[in-house]
C-alpha cells in the first residue's frame, strides 16, 4: 500500500484486485482514485455483486473497474455483469475489455465475446475502455 500513496496525483484510478486488500482502512486514503475489479474463477472472491458490496461497504469512495471477461468466466450468461452494472453504475470508472483463453489468459477480444458484450458495453459509453490484451501483431 505504501507504494500506491507515491503515485503522482495525475494518476486519476488504480486498479486493485479485492483479494489483495488486506486491511481496507490503508486503502481509504486513496479515496475515488480506488477502483475495484471484478475477479475471474482463479480467485476466491470478488467474482459478484454481493463479493464487492462488502468491499464496496469498507471503501465508500472506492470505484469499479467492470472487466467483462472475468465477468464471463464467472457466468458466461452475464448475469454477473448485469448485476454489477444494475447496482454499481454510479460507481464505474471504467472497462476491461479482452476474451480469456482456456488458461484464463487476456486475450485479443474474439468476435462471439464482442457480440456477446455488446448490449452491456451500450451502457458504459460515458468511461474509457481498456484493451485489457497483447496486440496480435
Amino acid at each position: 500500500m505504501e507504494a500506491l500513496s507515491g503515485v503522482p496525483a495525475w494518476v486519476d484510478t488504480i486498479v486493485v484486485h479485492p483479494d489483495t486488500i488486506s486491511d481496507p482502512r490503508l486503502y481509504r486514503r486513496l479515496g475515488r482514485r480506488l477502483a475495484i475489479e471484478n475477479m475471474d474463477r482463479r480467485k476466491q472472491a470478488g467474482h459478484t455483486a454481493e463479493d464487492l458490496e462488502a468491499v464496496f461497504a469498507e471503501l465508500p469512495e472506492a470505484r469499479l473497474c467492470l472487466d467483462f471477461a472475468h465477468a464471463k468466466d464467472v457466468d458466461p450468461t452475464l448475469a454477473v455483469a448485469a448485476d454489477l452494472l444494475q447496482r454499481f453504475a454510479s460507481r464505474l470508472s471504467h472497462v476491461h475489455l479482452s476474451s480469456l483463453d482456456e488458461a484464463r489468459h487476456h486475450i485479443t477480444l474474439t468476435d462471439e465475446d464482442q457480440l456477446l458484450f455488446r448490449p452491456f458495453l451500450d451502457r458504459c459509453r460515458d468511461v474509457p475502455w481498456i484493451l485489457e490484451a497483447r496486440p496480435p501483431w
